[in-house]
């Protein structure tokens, strides 16, 4: 089984696609292609987490350079799913790996990435708290994969709350929208804006 969940298309026509597949005595891994314009597979890139079970890619970005963002949930050794997040060089070279284990150090699913101009790279999902249930959890990671900052976000209800979508602006902010658990309301938007020192401005 193989599963394409992710398609981007660059300034030159190249193409990116991910998703999930099992691999050989691997479960489910990530599994990323770039097509040049004529079709022309380039490379494939395959990441198996260190639980050796279940991992699914959740968004795919590339940027200016060609670099492309791949993140998505992991199964780990440990602390079960993680948000986990490669950069690969245009050549499909890896330059770095990110894992986020939440608060609560179990389950934690990312749905969204983005990048800026300057290459800094933003993730959300959904990431279980520490007595909060799931809750928004939204990270920072500079040009060279050092975490800025986290930004979580538990709703009223204090049961589940994931986001979706991740959005910037040309002055930094990041705007994140998804469903969280209302008081008497079941799900209900929530859409945040931080600035880019992660700051929850509305």
């Amino acid at each position: 089984e193989d599963v394409a969940y992710k398609l981007v298309v660059d300034a030159s026509g190249n193409v990116y696609v991910s998703g999930w597949s099992i691999g050989l005595g691997t479960n489910y891994d990530y599994a990323t292609i770039k097509y040049n314009s004529a079709g022309i597979q380039q490379w494939v890139r395959r990441y198996n987490g260190t639980a050796n079970a279940m991992d699914f890619v959740g968004s795919l970005a590339v940027d200016a350079g060609g670099n492309v963002y791949v993140t998505g949930q992991t199964a780990e050794a440990g602390t079960r799913n993680d948000y986990t997040t490669i950069k690969y060089n245009s050549a499909g070279e890896l330059k770095w790996l990110k894992k986020y284990n939440g608060t609560g150090g179990v389950d934690d699913a990312a749905g969204s990435v983005a990048v800026d101009i300057a290459g800094n790279v933003y993730v959300t999902g959904a990431s279980m708290g520490n007595g909060t249930n799931y809750d928004y959890a939204t990270i920072k990671y500079n040009s060279l994969g050092f975490q800025l900052w986290v930004a979580r976000y538990n709703g009223p209800a204090n049961v589940f709350d994931g986001a979706n979508s991740l959005a910037l602006d040309a002055s930094g902010n990041v705007y994140v929208t998804g469903r969280s658990t209302g008081i008497g309301t079941r799900y209900d938007y929530a859409t945040i804006k931080y600035n880019a020192a992660g700051i929850q401005q509305w």
